[in-house]
């Protein structure tokens, strides 16, 4: 089965495709979001 994502950039969708991806949690996610953001 394959899964197709759509992804919108500079949105919630990069981060959450990225926890995917990655595996990391929730609170990983959401920090490296934050720090992307405010750098």
């Amino acid at each position: 089965m394959i899964i197709h994502q759509i992804v919108a950039r500079g949105t919630v969708d990069e981060v959450i495709l990225e926890r995917i991806e990655t595996k990391c949690t929730v609170e990983e996610a959401l920090k490296k979001a934050l720090a992307r953001k405010y750098t």
